[in-house]
């Protein structure tokens, strides 16, 4: 994949070692240098094992139809691998571009895959250039409407473009793409892209799914397909992807992640660590910082809570979607306050300032994400942490016009299975709408069965299982479940009963007591790795 093999571009690395990390027996390298109106393009084939060199070659062309010397070269070196590796060539066609044009086209493209804000906002600018001035060269619409997506306001995306505004654009842009090539790939992966973000999810699925028949190389495609399969709780296909996303790219950074919570959720431990000491040393080779983020989300799923906190150093990148991942440490850590000022301007701001006993100041800070269709999950469990039923009930209402939809847009599968159902059925029970608490509760049981059926298990999915057995009134159920999250190393604040209250039935019962304690005990450990005071201490002041 693009992504791992330019990630020896200008280093001077082992080739054997280039050849263990990306899992291949050959590499093919090259350069280019220009002066004036002439390039020169050298090639060589090298055999990873021992370094020999299997061909090379010299080009010298006169620098007036980049894509026919490309075209020329391509067909010279696939022809030259046939010979060596027995490749078979296949070179099609491409539209003319001047070579000015086709230079922004491409760093455009590159600077899109740092999926930062200020690279993707010079991409945008660039592929405008491009298509203002080629608008037949369908490739720059569909990466400009794709630059524009990933701009959209929102946690998943990295810019400020209001959503609605970025996908009138990005739609504009993808039909200009398709008009001109209806079977460009990068086109229909901007369309998975486009639907995802409508929560048209199997539409979505569908374009994605054609891209990569036509070329299995788009490893963006591939990672928001894997994102489409987890949000539908289909794991089993999820980890099937993200393993032959692997082969393909191994050192492209959201896999990596993906693949580790590929393994959490299915509670696949060894395949888990494993997989990191495979990725670390690739991965310092490329960003040092970006290990430290798969760290952190490492520490988190083994409940290493403190280690996540520590693993973080104030030199790495602060974008929001970090700064809200480590924060989540701190709310686990119970720290909702700290963890709120950390991720400022982002949703977990909303449930931090809940948790921390400042509704009034999270409602306000959630009125513009709410807006924009930002932070609902956040705001829903701030709302069920504080009580307030009749508003979470007043909220569903206003915004889903069916169980479905609701599910749809909120509901997390494979990872804290199905919360946000189980405080709509408090909500209901207490604003005594009795049948729809029944729906709503049947249908949390039907989501952690399927999850079930898929292979699930992790400590938030069995939590999961005991807040739906406490809400059965299952005390069995519900402490044989807890028992299970406890035994596996997880723990929750002692008072973690004020926000989930169904608990609270089990009060006096010392197996509960029991694990409250053990629970307790993990977290000040905790606690004190970081120089925070005891649990208790905290409590009272």
């Amino acid at each position: 994949g693009r992504t791992s093999s330019f990630a020896f571009k200008d280093r001077q690395e082992d080739l054997r070692s280039i050849g263990q990390t990306l899992g291949v027996d050959h590499i093919l390298e090259g350069s280019v240098r220009k002066a004036g109106d002439k390039v020169r393009i050298t090639a060589q084939l090298i055999q990873a094992e021992d370094g020999f060199n299997l061909w090379s070659e010299t080009y010298d062309r006169e620098l007036d139809d980049i894509f026919a010397i490309q075209d020329d070269i391509a067909t010279r070196i696939l022809e030259a691998l046939t010979i060596a590796l027995e490749v078979t060539p296949n070179v099609t066609g491409v539209t003319p571009l001047n070579v000015a044009d086709y230079n922004k086209f491409l760093m455009g493209r590159q600077l899109m895959r740092e999926r930062r804000e200020g690279p993707l906002q010079q991409a945008a600018a660039l592929l405008a250039e491009v298509t203002e001035s080629e608008p037949e060269f369908a490739p720059a619409w569909a990466e400009r409407a794709i630059t524009i997506l990933l701009l959209r306001d929102d946690l998943s995306a990295y810019g400020s473009i209001p959503f609605e505004e970025a996908m009138t654009l990005a739609g504009e842009y993808l039909e200009r793409a398709r008009a001109l090539d209806p079977d460009s790939p990068e086109m229909l992966a901007g369309y998975g892209l486009y639907y995802d973000n409508r929560s048209q999810r199997e539409l979505a699925i569908q374009y994605l799914q054609q891209a990569l028949d036509i070329n299995p190389n788009l490893t963006d495609a591939r990672n928001w397909l894997w994102r489409l399969l987890w949000q539908l709780g289909r794991f089993q296909e999820a980890v099937a992807l993200s393993e032959e996303t692997r082969e393909r790219d191994p050192l492209y950074l959201p896999t990596a992640t993906n693949i580790s919570f590929d393994y959490l959720v299915l509670g696949q431990e060894e395949k888990q660590a494993e997989h990191y000491a495979q990725i670390r040393e690739q991965l310092l080779a490329v960003d040092e910082a970006r290990v430290r983020e798969v760290e952190t989300a490492l520490y988190m799923m083994r409940a290493d809570y403190a280690a996540a906190v520590k693993t973080h150093r104030p030199t790495d990148r602060s974008e929001d979607l970090w700064s809200w991942v480590r924060a989540l440490n701190l709310v686990a850590l119970g720290e909702p306050e700290a963890a709120s000022r950390m991720a400022a301007g982002t949703s977990l701001e909303v449930l931090g300032l809940a948790q921390a006993g400042k509704l009034e100041e999270a409602r306000m800070i959630a009125a513009p994400l709410l807006a924009e269709g930002q932070g609902i999950r956040d705001y829903m469990e701030a709302l069920a942490t504080n009580g307030e039923h009749e508003e979470l009930v007043q909220f569903f209402d206003e915004r889903w016009p069916s169980l479905e939809d609701f599910e749809a847009q909120v509901v997390v599968k494979g990872l804290a299975t199905g919360l946000p159902l189980g405080h709509m059925v408090e909500a209901l029970r207490a604003t005594e709408d009795l049948a729809r608490a029944d729906r709503f509760l049947e249908r949390f049981g039907e989501v952690l069965e399927a999850s079930n059926r898929e292979g699930v298990n992790n400590h938030w999915h069995t939590f999961s299982e005991a807040y739906h057995a406490t809400l059965l009134g299952d005390a069995e159920a519900a402490l044989g479940h807890l028992s299970a999250f406890v035994d596996a190393g997880h723990f929750l604040p002692p008072d973690f009963t004020s926000q989930y209250r169904t608990f609270e039935f089990l009060r006096g019962d010392t197996r509960f007591e029991g694990l409250l304690a053990q629970m307790t005990e993990r977290l000040n450990q905790q606690r004190a790795e970081l120089d925070l005071p005891p649990y208790e201490e905290r409590l009272s002041g």
